[in-house]
Order: structure tokens, then sequence, then C-alpha cells
């Protein structure tokens, strides 16, 4: 079956714009966990960035010699390696304080309490761009009455 007129070109720009966009989707996440993996650190070493960002741009480039079959199988490959190191990302740096507040919410939901996120319960324990005073404030608004139903 033969396709006419702008349907072709139409599948190839889509196709480019959503390449584009995972890519840097990919690399924008890539750069975010190494930013938090040297969280403890003042600044993110500069070569961590680099290297994420080489990888995203020489990939690409690599990527157009394959064949179409070949592409789409690294590309799975690729694909999967984020996956996991999602993953593990998530198990071996948010478990901790994942398993804090179920602890503090099964404890007060056990006392009969208000299952209400208090930051002060918490001493000593960070949480990365959160706004405590925010949860602060929504913590004495519910426990004025504002907030309930």
């Amino acid at each position: 079956m033969r396709v006419d007129g702008f349907a072709p070109q139409f599948v190839g720009i889509a196709l480019f714009f959503f390449a584009f966009t995972t890519i840097l989707n990919q690399n924008y996440s890539a750069n975010t966990y190494m930013s938090w993996f040297f969280r403890d650190r003042e600044v993110q070493p500069m070569w961590s960035k680099w290297v994420v960002n080489i990888i995203y741009l020489v990939c690409p480039i690599i990527g157009a010699f394959f064949t179409m079959q070949g592409a789409w199988d690294v590309g799975d490959v690729g694909i999967g390696l984020t996956v996991w190191v999602n993953t593990l990302f998530l198990i071996f740096f948010g478990l901790v304080p994942c398993r804090k507040l179920l602890k503090n919410f099964e404890m007060h939901q056990k006392a009969g309490e208000d299952e209400i996120f208090d930051p002060d319960e918490f001493e000593g324990e960070t949480f990365d761009n959160a706004d405590l005073d925010l949860w602060r404030d929504i913590r004495d608004g519910y426990r004025k009455g504002a907030l309930k139903e």
C-alpha cells in the first residue's frame, strides 16, 4: 500500500520530536539522580554532569548507524537499564525515609489520633525540597479545625 501526501513526513517529524523529548527527559532524570547522589556535597561534581551529557549526546549519534531493528533493540536495553537504575535508587535511597513515615503514620493510627504529618516529630531528619513551614501551617490549621471536614 502506497501512502501519498504529507503522512510520511508527518510521521517522520512526529518521531523526531518523540525521540528528542524522550532523550531530554532521560538526560534530565539522569542528571537529577546524579545531583541527588552527590547531595552531601555543596556542589555536584562537574565531571558527573559531563559524563551524563556526553552519554546522552553520543548514544543517538551511534544509534543512527544501526539498522532500525538494532536501534530499537539498543533503545529497549537503554530504557531497561534506566528502569533498573530508577528502581535501585528508590530501594536504596527512598526506603528508609518512607519506612519512618509509615511507622509514624501507623503509630498515630493505632493511638486513635489524626494521621496528620508533623515534621517536628522527625528531629534530625532531612526532607529534601520540602517546605517544612508549610507543613507546620497545615498541621496547625488542621488542629485548630480549619482544615477538618
